[in-house]
């Protein structure tokens, strides 16, 4: 209805608002929503009361000082301030191969230990905790802060649906609106070296392949001569999934472009003497 600035306990100036008066005796309430630990003496409130100086199109400021009077809320009306301690300005669930990775965002937090999830079959619920450990907040906070949990006790092929709730250093929860779902692809049974795509290529190639078990992972490019010119993974352990944000950008492990021709990428998971080659076409 209005906008207001405040000015080191001096005064305070309402604009751009309109209130039509039907007759005398007329109070207009004005209110502030503040955070309770802003304002742990409840004493900030307005009241303009009816006095000859104050007519239509005045303001604080050209009316007498008994125009104002600082009162309890209780004795003003009392506003309850519905506002959350933590803004979530993202919450988001991905699916993924035998988890699913939430993720979300705070723009601030306001006395904040930390956040706990709640998962359920269906978006109706029922939700239950699936974070037995509370999951450290950032206290009190005006900068962007970033949070990550991956939820791997769950069955391939289901949705679920997941809440979020922040908690403060009193105890008390607060559930945030909106509900994130995601459902959990089916981890590989076998292990497979996909095609790359495109093939025949220029500049680059995206390379993709699946791991059925935890294991040590090796993928690397050979010449028609068995030379190895490229090492993209070197003896990395990797879990269970599908893997698909590898690339080859035609260049040797120095950073030098290699010639047209024919190539081999060849993956390899040594505990279980897994290995597959695929030919791949580099033309200028």
């Amino acid at each position: 209805m209005a906008d207001a600035s405040y000015s080191g306990f001096v005064s305070v100036l309402f604009s751009g608002f309109n209130l039509p008066v039907a007759g005398t005796s007329t109070y207009i309430l004005v209110t502030a929503d503040v955070l309770e630990t802003a304002n742990p003496l409840n004493t900030l409130g307005l009241r303009l009361t009816s006095q000859g100086s104050i007519v239509l199109a005045d303001n604080v400021l050209n009316g007498p000082s008994t125009a104002i009077s600082v009162q309890p809320f209780s004795n003003v009306g009392t506003s309850t301030d519905h506002s959350l301690p933590v803004s979530v300005s993202v919450f988001s669930a991905k699916s993924d191969y035998g988890k699913i990775s939430l993720s979300w965002e705070t723009a601030s937090e306001v006395d904040n230990e930390g956040f706990y999830l709640s998962r359920a079959d269906n978006g109706n619920g029922p939700f239950t905790a699936i974070n037995p450990r509370i999951i450290q907040g950032s206290g009190n906070s005006n900068e962007t802060h970033k949070y990550e949990f991956v939820d791997d006790n769950v069955v391939e092929d289901a949705t679920y649906y997941y809440k979020l709730s922040s908690q403060d250093f009193n105890g008390a929860r607060h559930d945030y609106p909106g509900i994130a779902s995601g459902k959990v692809l089916p981890l590989p049974k076998v292990f497979s070296l996909n095609q790359n795509y495109p093939n025949p290529f220029n500049p680059s190639t995206q390379i993709s392949f699946a791991v059925a078990n935890e294991s040590t992972v090796n993928l690397d490019i050979y010449n028609m001569l068995g030379q190895k010119v490229r090492t993209l993974i070197n003896n990395q352990r990797l879990e269970p999934g599908v893997y698909n944000n590898y690339s080859w950008n035609a260049r040797d492990d120095n950073g030098n472009s290699v010639a047209n021709g024919i190539y081999y990428m060849v993956l390899t998971a040594k505990e279980f003497q897994f290995r597959s080659v695929k030919k791949i076409i580099y033309m200028k």
